[in-house]
């Protein structure tokens, strides 16, 4: 891979800046998953790409949880999380921040938030619902939303952060 493959592969992956993407990890700390935040995307020549070829473009990723850093091939990366599925994200996310707006529930917990997804929009819950506590746990990531634990009742709590 050359310098302006690389240039115009960054620049097609902008979705991707400053975002958190979620992995699936079994030995992450937060629950087999590792959340970590795109830091930047640079080309090296002294890598090797997906075919052996010598240059390749990497984007550099932070986890969250435990502030380690490392580098990922962004051509694998960009095949998991295409626009279309991080605007999936996006969707789900925004209707997740509509629902906990709702002054009239004094306690949102998971449970409450997935019944009313389900209610609000049944098709999009269905293929969303595996995912809805991943989602909620990066919009508290991102400062959105609060999230309260209370280990006595084993009951976890979100809310709009204000």
């Amino acid at each position: 891979m050359n310098q302006t493959e690389a240039k115009k592969i960054i620049k097609d992956t902008e979705y991707l800046d400053n975002r958190i993407l979620t992995f699936e990890n079994p030995e992450a700390t937060a629950g087999g998953r590792q959340y970590c935040r795109v830091i930047d995307k640079k080309y090296l020549f002294s890598s090797t790409d997906e075919n052996k070829k010598q240059g390749a473009v990497k984007i550099r990723f932070k986890d969250v949880m435990t502030g380690k850093e490392f580098m990922e091939q962004l051509t694998m990366v960009a095949r998991t999380y295409t626009k279309k599925v991080v605007k999936e994200v996006d969707d789900a996310k925004a209707q997740l921040l509509v629902l906990l707006m709702d002054e009239t529930e004094p306690v949102k917990s998971l449970e409450w938030v997935m019944a009313r997804f389900k209610a609000e929009d049944p098709k999009f819950f269905e293929t969303q619902k595996h995912k809805i506590e991943t989602y909620l746990f990066e919009m508290w990531l991102e400062s959105k939303i609060s999230r309260s634990t209370f280990k006595s009742k084993n009951l976890t709590v979100y809310s709009i952060r204000k």
